[in-house]
C-alpha cells in the first residue's frame, strides 16, 4: 500500500528540483497564505483613496485622515515634534528636504501636500555691527552673533561674529545691520543683476542688499517671461541645484552649453520655500570664551542689550566649532527615517547624516559618517542603522550623533534597489543580486534565501524593480519586469523568522506602498487608486502545487482525500466594515472629483439613499456603488482540486496529464475517475485553486478504504 500525505503545506524553493522538494513544499504558492502551516485564503484588497495628483504614484502616506502622494520616490518620517494637535512630518526625495502638517498639507488644492516648508534653517549673511553707549571703565571685547528662529521653534547656525571694543562699566550695546527675514523670491527688477555664463555653468549675481540665503545643493526655481539673445534667456528656465560663491553670488550648472545673452524678466524661487511667517532672531554675545543667550523674540534688525554677564542664559548650539552648528540638510538627502532618542538619519552620496536629538531641522557636520561606497538605502532596527551600498553593507551604532561607531560588514553584497530595503522588528532585510540579505540585530548579516533560490531563480523576480514594505512581520517585495521574458509583474511575500516555510508569491502588482504602523495596514498603489491590502470583504482565488512526488515503482491512485473547511472565512460583521469602507472612500473620491452632482442624489450615499434604495437593504441595482461593492456582496465560492500524473498515454513519450477535477464539498474522500483507463504512473502532483477555503491536509491513495486510516 502507497499513500502519498501532505499533512502541512509550505511555501516554494525554487532553486530545489521539484521531485526532490520536501513533502510539504511547493512549486506554486500563490495567493495563498501559509503561515498556519495549513493553506488558507489572503483576503481582497479594498479602494480607500483616489489621489486627484495627475501621473504615477510612486509614494503615499497616510498623515492623520489625509492620503498624500508623490510621483517620485519619497521617504517620510513622523518629526520627534508629531503633536496630537499638529501633526507635522518631514519626507525626502522630493528635491530638497521638506516639512509639512495636517493643515499645510491640504491647503490651497487636492493635490495633498499642496504646502510645505524647507526642512532647516538658513544662515544669516550679515555680521551684527555692534557700539557702546557711556563707560568710563577698563576696555572689553564683546562678539555678538545672531540666529533665525522659526514659528515652529527651528533654530538655524549664527551670522558671522560682530565684534566691538567696549567700556565694561557701557550703559549699553547697541547692536545694528541684523538681517531681515529671508526672501522666498528674487525678481529680475528687484534683485538680480546680472545672468551669465562660462561652459554650461550659469552664474547669478544679485543686486547689493538681495542677500540670497542660498546654501550649496539647494534648489531653486527660475521661471517668468525672460529675454534675451541666443538659448541662454530661455534655457535657464527650469528646476536648478546651486553652488554657494558668495553672499550674492551662486551657480548652477546646465545640461547642455547655452549661448547668447540673458536681459531681463526672470523670477527665481525657492523649489522649497522657507516658513517665513512670524519668524525672529535669537542674539548671544561672549563671555569666558562661549557664546551665551542673551534674547530672543527680537524681530527688528537692532538691538540695544542691557543684559549683565550673570544673567546670561544657555550656549549657543554648537559654540564656536562650526562642524556642530544647526544647519539645514543637504538638498540631496534621502531615504529619510526615525531613530530611538529622537534622532533623524538620511543619506546623500556616501555619506549618512543624523540630526541633532528631537531637532530635526539641524543636521550638524560633525554628525556625519562616510563609507567606501555609495549609499542606496538605509534601514534602523534598535540603535543601529543599517547602510546599504553599492559594495559592503555598513553598521552605524550608538545613541548619540556625536558618538556613533561605524564598521563594514563582511558581506561584499551590493543593495539593488533602494525602495526595496525594510525595517523589520529584529532587523534590516534589502534585496541584492544573489538574494534577499537579511541584517538582524546584533548579528552577522547573511543572504537567507541562499537555500531557496539560487541566483537565477532570484533575478526571475527582478530585484532591481523591488518595492517592500512590513505587514504582519511579513516582507512584501513588488516586483516589475519579472519572468523569462521580462513581462511578469507581482510579489514576493515571507517572514525571515521562518522563511522556508512561507516564501509565498501574489498576483498583485503596485508602483508604491505604505506600511501603516499605527493601524498595522498595508496600503498599495494600484494604477490610480489607493488600495489597502488584506481588508476587502471577499477572497483571492490561491494555486498551490505540490512537489512532483515519486513512488518506488509506477501505480494507479484510485482515491484522494481532503480534510478542508469551505466558505466561513468572513462574519457577517466583517463584509459589512468592507462595504462601508468601500462606500467611504467612493464618496470621499466623488466629492474630491465632483461627480456626486453627476450621478445626483440618488446615487448619494450620504444624502440617504444607495443606488436608489434604502441603505440598510444594501441594494446595488445601479450607480456608482455597483462597482465599489458588488465583488465584495456575489463573490463566488471556488474549491478545485487537480490532479496531475507522469506517464506514456500512447504517443511515445511521457508527458503530464491532468487525471481527475474535484469540485470539492465539505471534508471528503472522493473517487479518482481517470481519464486514460489502465495507466500507471510513478510521478504525481496535486493542485488546489480555491478562494472561501481552508486546507488541513491533503492525500492520495490506492483505494478509499486505505485512505480512510487517515
Amino acid at each position: 500500500m502507497t499513500i502519498l500525505h501532505i499533512p502541512i503545506f509550505n511555501g516554494i524553493a525554487p532553486r530545489i528540483a521539484p521531485r526532490k522538494l520536501s513533502q510539504s513544499q511547493s512549486q506554486i504558492a500563490r495567493n495563498c497564505d501559509l503561515f498556519s502551516q495549513e493553506l488558507e485564503p489572503v483576503r481582497d484588497e479594498i479602494e480607500v483613496n483616489t489621489p486627484t495628483k495627475i501621473g504615477t504614484k510612486q509614494s503615499i502616506y497616510l498623515l492623520g485622515s489625509t492620503w498624500l502622494s508623490w510621483l517620485t520616490d519619497v521617504d517620510v518620517a513622523r518629526s520627534p515634534l508629531y503633536l496630537e494637535n499638529e501633526l507635522r512630518i518631514h519626507y525626502t526625495g522630493d528635491l530638497n528636504p521638506k516639512s509639512t502638517d495636517d493643515t499645510l498639507a491640504v491647503t490651497g488644492g487636492t493635490d495633498y501636500p499642496e504646502d510645505f516648508y524647507r526642512l532647516g534653517m538658513p544662515q544669516p549673511d550679515v555680521a551684527p555691527t555692534v557700539g557702546h553707549t557711556g563707560g568710563a571703565g577698563n576696555d572689553v571685547e564683546r562678539s555678538y552673533v545672531y540666529t533665525f528662529v522659526s514659528a515652529w521653534g527651528e533654530e538655524g547656525p549664527p551670522s558671522p561674529a560682530g565684534t566691538h571694543v567696549g567700556k565694561a562699566d557701557a550703559t549699553q550695546w547697541d547692536i545694528t545691520t541684523i538681517d531681515a527675514t529671508p526672501p522666498n523670491q528674487w525678481t529680475h527688477a528687484a534683485d538680480i543683476s546680472t545672468i551669465t555664463f562660462s561652459g554650461t555653468t550659469v552664474t547669478v549675481t544679485l543686486q547689493a542688499g538681495s542677500n540670497h540665503f542660498l546654501e550649496t545643493t539647494e534648489y531653486i526655481v527660475i521661471s517668468g517671461t525672460t529675454t534675451g539673445t541666443g538659448s541662454l534667456y530661455t534655457d535657464i528656465i527650469g528646476t536648478w541645484q546651486v553652488t554657494r560663491v558668495s553672499e550674492l553670488v551662486f551657480t548652477f550648472d546646465l545640461a547642455a552649453l547655452p549661448s547668447g545673452t540673458y536681459t531681463g524678466g526672470a523670477v527665481i524661487d525657492r523649489e522649497a520655500p522657507l516658513q517665513t511667517t512670524g519668524w525672529t532672531k535669537r542674539l548671544y554675545r561672549t563671555i569666558g570664551g562661549n557664546f551665551r543667550f542673551v534674547d530672543d523674540g527680537i524681530t527688528g534688525t537692532t538691538y540695544t542689550d542691557t543684559t549683565a554677564d550673570e544673567d546670561l542664559g544657555e550656549l549657543l548650539p554648537g559654540g564656536l566649532d562650526s562642524t556642530k552648528w544647526w544647519k539645514a540638510p543637504n538638498g540631496n538627502m534621502q531615504g529619510l527615517i526615525t531613530f530611538p532618542g529622537g534622532i533623524m538619519a538620511g543619506f546623500f552620496g556616501n555619506t549618512v547624516a543624523f540630526s541633532e536629538p528631537n531637532v530635526p531641522s539641524a543636521w550638524p557636520e560633525e554628525y556625519r559618517y562616510t563609507f567606501n561606497y555609495q549609499v542606496v538605502g538605509i534601514g534602523v532596527v534598535g540603535n543601529t542603522v543599517v547602510v546599504t551600498t553599492n559594495g559592503f553593507p555598513s553598521l552605524v551604532i550608538g545613541d548619540h550623533p556625536d558618538s556613533m561607531v561605524s564598521s563594514e560588514l563582511e558581506l561584499f553584497q551590493a543593495c539593488v534597489s533602494k525602495r526595496g530595503i525594510a525595517s523589520l522588528v529584529n532587523g534590516v532585510l534589502y534585496p541584492s543580486p544573489d538574494g534577499a540579505v537579511y541584517v538582524p540585530a546584533g548579528g552577522m548579516p547573511s543572504i537567507i534565501t541562499n537555500q531557496y533560490f539560487k541566483k537565477k531563480d532570484w533575478q526571475l523576480y527582478n530585484p532591481e524593480s523591488f518595492i517592500a514594505g512590513v505587514y504582519d512581520d511579513r516582507y512584501y517585495a513588488f516586483y516589475s519586469g519579472g519572468g523569462d521574458d521580462g513581462n511578469e509583474s507581482g510579489s514576493l511575500v515571507f517572514d525571515p523568522k521562518e522563511a522556508g516555510a512561507t516564501f509565498t508569491t501574489l498576483s498583485t502588482i503596485a508602483t508604491g506602498l505604505h506600511s501603516d504602523i499605527e493601524t498595522d495596514s498595508l496600503y498599495l498603489i494600484r494604477n490610480d487608486d489607493i488600495v489597502q491590502w488584506d481588508a476587502g470583504g471577499s477572497f483571492i482565488t490561491y494555486t498551490w502545487l505540490s512537489k512532483l512526488f515519486t513512488t518506488a515503482r509506477p501505480l494507479a491512485f484510485t482515491a484522494a482525500k481532503v480534510k478542508l473547511t469551505i466558505g466561513e472565512g468572513f462574519t457577517d460583521a466583517e463584509v459589512t466594515a468592507a462595504i462601508l469602507a468601500a462606500i467611504t472612500a467612493l464618496e470621499a473620491n466623488l466629492a474630491n472629483t465632483a461627480l456626486s452632482a453627476t450621478f445626483g442624489v440618488d446615487n448619494n450615499f450620504v444624502g440617504g439613499s444607495f443606488a436608489g434604495g434604502s441603505v440598510a437593504e444594501y441594494s446595488v441595482s445601479g450607480g456608482p456603488y455597483v462597482s465599489a461593492t458588488a465583488e465584495i456582496i456575489t463573490t463566488a465560492i471556488t474549491a478545485l482540486m487537480d490532479i496531475y500524473a507522469y506517464y506514456d498515454n500512447g504517443s511515445g513519450s511521457c508527458a503530464r496529464h491532468l487525471v481527475h477535477t474535484e469540485n470539492l464539498a465539505d471534508s471528503c474522500v472522493f473517487t479518482i475517475g481517470n481519464q486514460d483507463k489502465g495507466f500507471v504512473s510513478d510521478q504525481w502532483e496535486i493542485k488546489f485553486d480555491c478562494n472561501n477555503v481552508v486546507i488541513h491536509e491533503a492525500s492520495l491513495g490506492t483505494s478509499r478504504r486505505e485512505l480512510a486510516r487517515i
